[in-house]
C-alpha cells in the first residue's frame, strides 16, 4: 500500500519493492504471484470499507469497462479487441469495473477480467429491433423535458430528456424503456440509456442515475493515475486479480479519507472559519479564503509529501540502480540470442 500510494512513477513489482524498502523485487513479485492470500477476500473488504465510509441511501452503482494495452500475447485474456480507452482495436486486456457514487464521494467496488471467447460471436439479436435514429425521428417534439443531470465543474448540467417505453414487460411492477438524452446547445447530439425500473419511478430520478455515468470514468482515470491500476506486469489470472484488488483498496482508502476531510471542510465553512465573499469591480464575488473540495489526487499529493516521503541512504539507492541495470543487461542478452536463433532458422535466399 505504501508503494501504491507513494511517489513511484510506475506501480510495478520493481518500483513497489523499492518504495517499500525491499532490497530486491523478488518478495513483492512472489506476494503477487504465489502469496497465500485471496484477492476475493480483499475485494469484499474493499466493499465493506466503502460501505462504511461512503454508504448512502442515494448511492448509485455504475459499471464500465476499460482497456489495458499490452505488447505480448501471454497475459491472461489478452488479444486484439476493441478498447474504448484507445478508441480502436488494440492488443489489450479488458476489465469490467463496478463503481459506487454517493453525495459524499465515489470509489471503485469490484472488478472482473473479460475473457474473450470465439463462440460469443453467435449471440441471437432478437426480433423487432429498430435503428435508434428511427426511434428518435418519431419522438413528439413537445414531449421533451429539460432536467438537470447533476452538477459539473462549471455548474449544473442541463439536457432535454424523453422516455420511450419498450413493449416487453419483464416482471410485474417493473418496466423497460429508452431514456433519450439530447444536448441543449446541439440538438443533433443525442444519446440513449436503456432502463429497467419500478413502475412508480419518476423520469427525474432516472435522469439522476444517467447523470452519474461520468463518475466511474473519473474513478478509473484516478485509479490509473494515482494508484497504478494499469501499471502491473503480471500475466497470470491470480496475479491480475491481486494487483487490481490492491489498487482498488488504495483508491478506496483515498476516497474514504478524502470524503471525511471534505466533510470537515464543509463544517468549517458553515461555521464561518473562512472569510465571507466581497464584491469586486467586475460584478463577481471575490472568493478570498474559499477552497474547492479536496480531490483524490490532491489528497494523495498531501499524503505523499507529509507522510510517505522517505529519504533512503545513498548506497541503498545505488544498489537498486545496479540491480535494475544488471537485470536489463540480462534481458537484452536473452532478446539478442532469441533473435539470432530466429534469423539462423530462416532459409537462405539465392
Amino acid at each position: 500500500m505504501r508503494g501504491l500510494l507513494g511517489p513511484a512513477e510506475r506501480k510495478n513489482g520493481w518500483q513497489l519493492a523499492e518504495e517499500a524498502g525491499e532490497e530486491t523485487p523478488y518478495g513483492m513479485q512472489q506476494f503477487l504471484f504465489r502469496g497465500g492470500w485471496s484477492a476475493d477476500d480483499l475485494s469484499r473488504a474493499v466493499r465493506s470499507y466503502v460501505a462504511e465510509t461512503l454508504g448512502d441511501a442515494e448511492g448509485i452503482l455504475v459499471i464500465d469497462e476499460t482497456g489495458f494495452l499490452k505488447k505480448g500475447t501471454h497475459s491472461v485474456g489478452v488479444q486484439r479487441q476493441y478498447s474504448g480507452t484507445a478508441g480502436r482495436v488494440e492488443n489489450c486486456q479488458i476489465a469490467v469495473l463496478l463503481g459506487y457514487a454517493t453525495p459524499a464521494g465515489r470509489a471503485l467496488l469490484d472488478r472482473a477480467l473479460y475473457l474473450p471467447k470465439s463462440w460469443t460471436d453467435d449471440i441471437p439479436i432478437g426480433l423487432g429491433v429498430r435503428p435508434l435514429r428511427d426511434v428518435i425521428a418519431d419522438l413528439p417534439a413537445d414531449a421533451w423535458q429539460r432536467l438537470r443531470a447533476g452538477e459539473g465543474s462549471q455548474g449544473p448540467r442541463f439536457y432535454d430528456w424523453q422516455m420511450v417505453p419498450l413493449s416487453v414487460v419483464p416482471r410485474r411492477g417493473w418496466r423497460r424503456g429508452l431514456l433519450i438524452q439530447r444536448s441543449v446547445s446541439d440538438p443533433s447530439d443525442v444519446k440513449a440509456h436503456r432502463c429497467f425500473y419500478p413502475d412508480d419511478t419518476a423520469v427525474a430520478n432516472l435522469v439522476q442515475v444517467a447523470g452519474s455515468r461520468w463518475t466511474i470514468e473519473t474513478d478509473i482515470e484516478e485509479a490509473k493515475g494515482e494508484v497504478g491500476l494499469d501499471h502491473y506486469e503480471v500475466r497470470s489470472w491470480d496475479g491480475w486479480y491481486r494487483h487490481i484488488s490492491l489498487a482498488l483498496l488504495a483508491h478506496a482508502f483515498l476516497a474514504g479519507v478524502k470524503a471525511k476531510h471534505s466533510a470537515v471542510d464543509v463544517a468549517a465553512l458553515k461555521g464561518g472559519a473562512h472569510a465571507q465573499p466581497t464584491e469586486i469591480d467586475d460584478g463577481l464575488q471575490d472568493q478570498h479564503g474559499a477552497l474547492v473540495p479536496l480531490s483524490v489526487p490532491e489528497f494523495r499529493r498531501l499524503l505523499r509529501r507529509l507522510l510517505l516521503t522517505v529519504i533512503r541512504p545513498a548506497e541503498w539507492v545505488l544498489a537498486w540502480s545496479r540491480w535494475r541495470r544488471r537485470h536489463q543487461a540480462i534481458a537484452q542478452a536473452c532478446h539478442r540470442r532469441r533473435r539470432q536463433r530466429l534469423l539462423m532458422a530462416l532459409p537462405l535466399e539465392h
